[in-house]
Formats: structure tokens, sequence, C-alpha cells
């Protein structure tokens, strides 16, 4: 087995070091053909050197909802540049609320890495707002992880910094990768910067709660924090999937398998429309989506209850879309 991991590694690690960015300029067709290739050598008892080879690649994307977020290998982490200008605070704010921090040229690989993500895009910005500031100490600059300014390789412009000690402490950096001194409260485009975790990663992301079912090719989490119907949609939504659909007999029993001990049923992805027409939130019928086996006596208040759940046995049920309960969320595996 490890001779045919190993040979196969061989052959599409050469095709993928060529990339910086993943799955941006990646054929869909080829990485699914090089995944499955290497997936389909493994055995479940070495599934986990398997996702360690595919992790080496440097190819895990990064799960997240937002789409605009680029994995760039050299700096094993996801860029997002967000051209809105905001101010420092603010910015720093909208990067934490998407799991990650304004990126900062902390080391050659990621101010390279910055300059990149300006040069590269449509219509960059001249200046961006990093995280580095003096805000703890003034005259002190570091990075929101603590570096000091002093062990970066970024450099100040031509005559920067030029107004240190008049209330500009946080750092702009331009699209050549100098340094400017600026004012906290005035508002610049800014890049968030999700570092890469590889020792909490799988075949379903970087929410190590997310868990791989080979059989559907999917991903799902029990989410056991109660909500409503609606809540709960969003939620599945925020976290790159959406509420779990069962297409088939065999999915059905997946997502039973999912309920924690004493948990009787679960919010999922289908709803009323009207009477005797339950339809999945892609759209289609049970029936088209491949299964519309309900329990006993269900659906049995279709005036009230008009949202979907899955019983710990994995038939179907209805339950009133304000009814608070847990649920499942379901994403396609990363590497499918």
């Amino acid at each position: 087995m490890e001779m045919t991991l190993s040979h196969e590694l061989e052959k599409i690690l050469p095709r993928l070091k060529t990339l910086d960015m993943d799955w941006q300029n990646v054929p869909t067709e080829q990485i699914s053909t090089d995944m499955e290739k290497i997936i389909d050598i493994s055995s479940d008892e070495n599934r986990t050197v398997t996702e360690q080879a595919l992790r080496n690649m440097t190819l895990l994307r990064d799960a997240t909802p937002d789409q605009d977020y680029l994995f760039y290998r050299m700096a094993n982490g996801s860029f997002k540049l967000h051209r809105t200008p905001a101010t420092w605070t603010d910015a720093r704010l909208i990067c934490y609320d998407e799991g990650a921090e304004i990126a900062s040229p902390e080391d050659e690989t990621l101010l390279a890495t910055m300059s990149k993500v300006l040069l590269t895009s449509k219509q960059p910005p001249l200046f961006v707002f990093t995280g580095v500031n003096d805000l703890y100490s003034k005259g002190f600059y570091s990075s929101l992880r603590g570096t000091p300014l002093a062990a970066m390789p970024a450099r100040w412009a031509p005559e920067e910094p030029d107004n240190v000690n008049h209330g500009n402490n946080c750092l702009v950096l331009q699209r050549n990768g100098l340094l400017h001194d600026g004012k906290c409260d005035d508002v610049y485009p800014f890049i968030c910067y999700k570092r890469q975790t590889t020792s909490k990663s799988n075949f379903c992301g970087t929410d190590i709660d997310y868990i791989y079912d080979k059989s559907t090719k999917s991903c799902y989490k029990f989410h056991t924090e109660v909500a409503t119907w609606h809540e709960a949609y969003a939620t599945c939504s925020r976290e790159a999937g959406h509420l779990a659909v069962a297409n088939s007999d065999t999915e059905a029993k997946v997502l039973s398998r999912m309920f924690p001990k004493d948990w009787g049923v679960a919010a999922i992805g289908f709803s009323y429309w009207r009477k005797d027409l339950w339809v999945t939130i892609h759209g289609e019928t049970l029936a088209e989506a491949g299964y519309d086996t309900w329990g006993k006596g269900e659906p049995n208040d279709w005036e009230v209850q008009r949202c979907g759940a899955v019983f710990a046995d994995g038939t179907l049920d209805d339950i009133g879309c304000l009814r608070l309960s847990g649920y499942i969320c379901e994403k396609k595996s990363i590497w499918i």
C-alpha cells in the first residue's frame, strides 16, 4: 500500500507544486481525479497517513462561507482583500468576525503575499491597513500577534514615519511593500488573513466538528445549540454548508448516526409549500431528492408545523419553524 500511495503522490505532486493559489487555477476535474486516486488506494487503517499526505500538498482549502478568500501556498494561509475602506478598529472586527486577522508583513513570505494580493487584484488600492499598531505602547509597533516591527522585513517609505508622535499609530502598506504611518481613525482598504492550521484540519476543512462520510462523500455536523429552523439555515450557510438533505436511504442512516444520545429530533433542509408538497432547500420534492420516508403518523400537523426535521431513526418529521431544536448541517468534502 505504501508503495502505491508513494507512486501516486510522485505523479501528482509535481503538477500541484506549480500553483500558488489553491482551487482558483486548478481544473475541478483534475482536482477530483487526483484526490480520488489517493483516497481510493487508502485503507481505513492508513486514512490518517493519507490525510497528512494530502495536507502536505498544501492544497487544503479553507472552509469558509466567504468564497472571496484565496489560499496562497507560499504563505500557507487564505487572504481576502476588502476594498471598502474602514477604520482600523472596524477592519479588525470585520476580520475577526470572519475568523481572520488583519494581515501584517511579519515575515518575507507574508510581505510578498500581501503585495501579490494587491498587485494581482482588480483595481488594486494604493494603500491597505496592516495589523501593525502601537496602541499598547506608544512608538512601539507590533502586529496583532505581538511580532515587533523591528523583526519584520517591511521597510518605511521615504520620509516615513512622518508623524509618529501625533496620533499616527496604525500602519498602512503601500502596493510596493513600503510602510507609512497612518491614523487609526482614517479609512483604508485592508486584507484579512486566515492562518492555516493543518493540525486541526480534515477532509471537511478547518471545522473539526464536521464528520466526513465516505458513502455520501459529504460532511455533517450536529448542532446541539438549539435554534429555530430559520436560524439553523443561516448558521449552516455561514459555515459554508446547508441544512442537511437526505438524498437516499443511505444518507438517512448517516444522519441518524449523527444524533447524540438522548436527542430525538433535529431540523434538516426541507419545508412545507402546500398540502402534500414538501420541498428541499434545493427546490426538489422529497421524492425527487431521493428520500421521502416519514415517521409513523407524520406529517401530522401541516397547518402549523411547516419546517422539516429528522427523527433519530432517520425517518422524517414536520416541526414548527419557531421550535427550538438541534439541527444538522451538511457540506461536500473539500476533496471531492
